[in-house]
């Protein structure tokens, strides 16, 4: 019986090319002096803002840096703009219900030290709102993030 044994050279070679294809079909994100590099697109900060860049071209505005990274990976992998827009209005909505429960929680707060039962509900009530709607796009974003990394 023979038996075909590689030498060093040969599986080093092996596992180069299935370490390169392994990393060139996954999306790592990698820090850089101008952002995080996403496949071919860069995630900056611009003005309080993430944007999504390639070449100089500025292709999208974010409020979170995740949002930013899934929108550069969605664009990596050639998902269509109906998933793209999804991520940006869960962004949007989850930036302005993040905002909103900050607020309600203070006014309930105060409401509660004056003893204002019907200004306390009303700020309950908005609260499990907002926060129910915070949810939605945080779930929304962490489902998108997972189908990309």
């Amino acid at each position: 019986m023979k038996m075909s044994i590689l030498n060093n050279k040969e599986i080093a070679i092996k596992l180069d090319k299935l370490a390169t294809a392994t990393v060139s079909s996954a999306l790592i994100p990698t820090m850089t002096k101008n952002g995080i590099l996403v496949g071919s697109y860069i995630v900056k900060p611009v003005d309080g803002f993430f944007s999504v860049n390639k070449r100089n071209e500025e292709y999208y505005r974010t409020y979170s840096k995740s949002a930013a990274m899934i929108i550069a990976g969605l664009m990596s992998k050639n998902y269509g703009s109906s998933h793209i827009f999804l991520v940006i209005d869960a962004d949007r909505v989850a930036n302005a219900m993040r905002n909103d429960i900050e607020v309600y929680k203070y006014h309930h707060s105060i409401a509660s030290k004056n003893g204002d039962d019907c200004k306390k509900y009303i700020m309950s009530a908005r609260f499990e709102t907002a926060n129910e709607r915070y949810q939605e796009a945080k779930r929304i974003l962490q489902q998108s993030y997972s189908k990309l990394f």
